[in-house]
C-alpha cells in the first residue's frame, strides 16, 4: 500500500490534458507510480469538488496506477483508484477484439475514465492517438445528420466514415481509406 499520496496532475483543458494523461499512464506503468488526475473546469465550485474528491490524507490502496475523478453528473465527483495492472488488462482486452492495431481518435474528455482508456488502449498497442474535441458535433455541423460516407481528414490523410455505433456513453466510428 502506498503510504500517503500520489503525484497530483492538474489537467489543463483540451489537447494538453490528453498529453498529460498519456504521460501519467506511461509513468504509472513504466515507473510504477500513482498519479491523481484532476480535471480543470471554468466553474470554481466544480473545481473545488474535484479537488476535494481526492483526499490527500487518505492513503492510496494501489502501488501504481491512476486516481481519476468521476464526472459528478449524478452527485459529487468521487475518486476512483485504478491499478496499473487493471489499466493494462482492460486496454489489452479491448485491443484483442481487433484483428490489427486500431487507430484511436480521442473525441471525449481525457480527464475522465472513458478518455483515459482511449489513450491507454493506444499506448498498449504502441499506436498514436489523435485528439478531436467533440467529433460527433463537428461531423453533424460539417456534413449534416447524414455523415456516413463523408470524407474526413486525420493527420492530413483522407478517410471515409463507414459506420458510427453508439454504445451508451461513447461512439465507435469506423473509417476507411
Amino acid at each position: 500500500m502506498t503510504p500517503i499520496f500520489a503525484n497530483r496532475v492538474l489537467l489543463p483543458p483540451g489537447r494538453k490534458a490528453a498529453d498529460a494523461v498519456s504521460e501519467a499512464i506511461s509513468k504509472s506503468i513504466n515507473e510504477k507510480c500513482v498519479s491523481a488526475l484532476i480535471p480543470s473546469t471554468k466553474g470554481e465550485s466544480l473545481a473545488n469538488k474535484y479537488e476535494s474528491a481526492i483526499d490527500v490524507s487518505i492513503p492510496c490502496k494501489i502501488d501504481s496506477g491512476l486516481i481519476i475523478c468521476t464526472s459528478g453528473s449524478t452527485g459529487n465527483p468521487k475518486a476512483v483508484e485504478i491499478s496499473s495492472n487493471s489499466l493494462e488488462a482492460a486496454a489489452k482486452l479491448v485491443n484483442s477484439k481487433f484483428t490489427e492495431p486500431a487507430s484511436w481518435l480521442l473525441a471525449i474528455n481525457p480527464a475522465f475514465i472513458g478518455g483515459t482508456m482511449v489513450i491507454a488502449r493506444a499506448l498498449m498497442q504502441n499506436q498514436k492517438w489523435e485528439y478531436c474535441c467533440n467529433l460527433i458535433a463537428m461531423m453533424k455541423k460539417e456534413f449534416g445528420s447524414d455523415y456516413l460516407s463523408s470524407e474526413i481528414f486525420i493527420e492530413d490523410e483522407p478517410y471515409i466514415i463507414s459506420s458510427v455505433m453508439h454504445n451508451g456513453n461513447y461512439y465507435q466510428i469506423k473509417v476507411s481509406k
